[in-house]
């Protein structure tokens, strides 16, 4: 997700993620 990307955060989990994990 966009929002995730922006953020870092995997907003279903909360934790951090790469930039190209997505």
């Amino acid at each position: 997700m966009v929002t995730a990307q922006l953020l870092d955060i995997d907003p279903q989990t909360g934790e951090p993620l790469d930039t190209l994990a997505l």
